[in-house]
């Protein structure tokens, strides 16, 4: 665990020096978002939000299969809620820092599946409410995310999420995923009053190669059987 810790230093601090390692990553999807817990003591019931997804990231290599994931993602959150006397959409756009551990099946430098899991800590930025009732037109009001009592939800959020989806050769992939708070973000939290948010989607990204990878794949190295030399 000390020399895995060490390496991600390593690499994201000073990433010169594990150049063939790491890969940059851009990333775009669509994620299906929504919250759950209770008000009251009644359970809270919402329907799902559709919203972009979108982030940037490095891939490090610890292995032939394993591979350390981190970065940072944009997510619009949110829940949409029905009642008899009107429509709440509740819109709150989220900054997310993951930190995934992939599997990689198959042989290096080919088309590969992979499974992942891992932690993420989120920082809730700004959004907006919009209630529509049923006899007149719609408002908005802010989000105010914080620690205060009278704010409508945290300002920090943390979790944990799976996944899994494809990797080709030349870098595209694509993956699903699913992911949920682990703690209240309710400000007023007790086990009565609880909010946590879940997410799940699709999103297709490109990891760049580094020169150096190329040069292996290209001049110096060659594959045999799947097999790198």
């Amino acid at each position: 665990m000390k020399k895995l810790i060490l390496l991600l230093l390593n690499c994201y601090l000073f990433p010169g020096l594990c150049y063939s390692q790491v890969r940059f990553s851009l990333e775009a999807g669509l994620v299906s978002s929504g919250y759950y817990g209770k008000s009251g003591g009644l359970g809270l019931y919402a329907a799902d939000k559709w919203g972009g997804r979108f982030g940037a990231g490095f891939d490090t290599k610890i292995s032939n299969h394993v591979s350390a994931q981190a970065g940072g993602v944009f997510i619009m959150n949110g829940y949409n809620q029905n009642t008899a006397k009107g429509d709440l959409t509740f819109a709150l756009n989220t900054f997310e820092v993951p930190l995934n551990f992939i599997y990689k099946l198959d042989k290096p430098l080919g088309n590969r599946l992979f499974i992942g899991i891992g932690p993420y800590i989120a920082i809730n930025m700004f959004g907006k409410k919009t209630y529509k009732p049923l006899d007149s037109t719609a408002y908005s009001w802010q989000i105010n995310a914080g620690s205060d009592t009278r704010d409508d939800i945290k300002l920090f959020d943390f979790g944990a999420g799976v996944q899994a989806g494809y990797e080709f050769e030349k870098g595209l992939f694509f993956r699903v995923f699913y992911q949920t708070s682990l703690i209240n973000m309710n400000t007023n939290g007790n086990d009565n009053n609880i909010l946590k948010n879940k997410n799940s989607g699709v999103s297709i990204g490109y990891l760049f190669n580094s020169k150096k990878r190329k040069a292996l794949m290209g001049t110096s190295g060659f594959r045999n059987n799947g097999l790198e030399m």
